[in-house]
């Protein structure tokens, strides 16, 4: 392979053109949003841990575990949205809405820290299956109202 067209490869990852992007999110949505789905009912699943760890403080997360459901909202936008910027801008307000609750919750726990590290890591593996649709370096920074 040449230099170029490794370049050209290359230059492909980062900067994809603007119809990959939408051939990208068209093919990959329903992927996605199965994921978000997929992610909310897991979110909301970890309360039984909750309770089994702590069942005293555990009825303080039950409302933020139930904050969790809110990812079919986001998945039912892939569904019924075709347009990238609209379910681009809601999913990434879910994704960053999501660990916050969870700092929330493992605070209201008394072995909250009992989770550890895989209680974050749960979110950023999510990340690469729910934003499958989207470009690795295109996402946001292009996406105008």
């Amino acid at each position: 392979m040449p230099a170029r067209d490794t370049w050209d490869v290359i230059q492909s990852l980062f900067s994809p053109s603007p119809a990959f992007v939408e051939k990208k999110f068209q093919d990959h949505r329903y992927f996605s949003a199965l994921a978000f789905a997929i992610y909310g009912t897991l979110g909301l699943a970890l309360w039984i841990w909750d309770y089994v760890t702590d069942p005293i403080s555990a009825q303080h997360t039950i409302l933020l575990r139930l904050s969790y459901l809110g990812a079919f909202i986001i998945a039912g936008t892939f569904i019924c949205f075709a347009r990238f910027r609209i379910v681009a801008w809601a999913s990434l307000f879910g994704w960053l809405l999501a660990p916050i609750l969870f700092v929330v919750m493992i605070t209201r726990l008394r072995l909250g820290m009992m989770y550890g590290i895989g209680g974050f890591m749960f979110f950023q593996f999510g990340a690469v299956l729910c934003f499958q649709c989207f470009p690795l370096c295109r996402g946001m920074p292009n996406t105008r109202f």
